[in-house]
């Protein structure tokens, strides 16, 4: 059974006149309500952590569902990126140890010039970061550890290494797997408390704690409806940035179509002039060929005479 210990609340109506008129604008005042939950035996405690439990490895599935979803990079067209890119490409969303990372990358990229498995461990360190969104654990190896609870993820520290049309999708999933985090760390922290002992002095004021913080962040159907519209808007943008490419890409067709045109009447302008200086040309060869004929006929006849 869950108590509800003390809850505060109350209302109180202000009166003001302005400008010779009455007017009641009632304001309440309310306080947030404090629930400090008490379970009466054992048995609710117990019940109470298995469910937290249950909602805590729904929420372990949920990452890995988001995890799954991966920035693809089309190694046959990687050419024009830098190798500095390519690796952050191949980091972001691993779950893998550095070295086993490391190892990967360099399987993928060792064909390239210049590239060693010496540059491939700095530039993953320097790019990228291994990030902890399960159950926190202070010993854990950032770099090398492997456990499941945990949830590892690696991020590349700069977005404008990932390919500019996926970095919108590559943002929601980050904020998601927040979210997850957030989660996880409130779920755990209320089964921390309520497995402390009753007779323990600080049981009352974690207790307290925990369901305060546990009642602030989101749980798992919000956080994807969270999603959901994130993902809508990411869509909404997507398809005007679109509209706006095709729009200018309209307007350089139309450009382009209109070049092509004045190119073509320009030649045809060039070819008619020509045609007609080669018309004019051949008038002026024909009326020489006439002149010089008529002259040659008239010497002929003046030679006949001298005869």
């Amino acid at each position: 059974m869950v108590v509800d210990c003390f809850s505060v609340h109350g209302s109180e109506d202000l009166e003001m006149k302005d400008g010779g008129q009455d007017k009641i604008v009632k304001k309440s005042l309310k306080r947030k309500r404090v629930s400090v939950p008490e379970y009466a035996s054992p048995e609710d405690r117990e019940s109470r952590i298995n469910e937290l439990r249950e909602e805590l490895n729904s929420l372990f599935q949920y990452f890995r569902e988001v995890s799954f979803q991966k920035v693809c990079f089309d190694e046959s067209s990687g050419g024009g990126c830098s190798s500095t890119s390519m690796i952050a490409c191949f980091l972001e969303e691993s779950d893998l140890p550095h070295s086993k990372l490391v190892e990967k990358i360099y399987d993928k990229l060792k064909m390239r010039e210049g590239i060693s498995l010496a540059y491939v461990r700095s530039t993953v360190l320097s790019v990228g970061q291994r990030l902890m969104f399960g159950i926190a654990n202070a010993d854990a190896d950032v770099l090398e550890d492997n456990s499941e609870a945990c949830l590892w993820c690696w991020e590349t520290r700069d977005l404008k290494l990932i390919p500019k049309i996926q970095r919108g999708g590559l943002s929601i999933r980050r904020t998601c797997r927040k979210k997850i985090r957030e989660r996880i760390a409130a779920v755990s922290a209320m089964i921390s408390s309520l497995q402390m002992p009753k007779s323990c002095q600080n049981y009352r004021t974690d207790l307290v704690k925990a369901s305060e913080k546990i009642g602030k962040v989101l749980n798992q159907a919000d956080i994807r409806l969270l999603v959901e519209n994130m993902v809508q808007k990411n869509g909404t943008d997507m398809d005007e940035k679109g509209a706006k490419l095709k729009e200018k890409e309209l307007i350089k067709g139309l450009e382009r179509n209109k070049r092509e045109v004045e190119k073509e009447k320009k030649k045809m302008g060039r070819e008619l002039q020509k045609e007609k200086i080669r018309s004019a040309l051949l008038k002026c060869l024909d009326l020489q060929s006439e002149t010089i004929d008529q002259e040659v006929k008239t010497e002929w006849e003046v030679n006949v005479i001298n005869m």
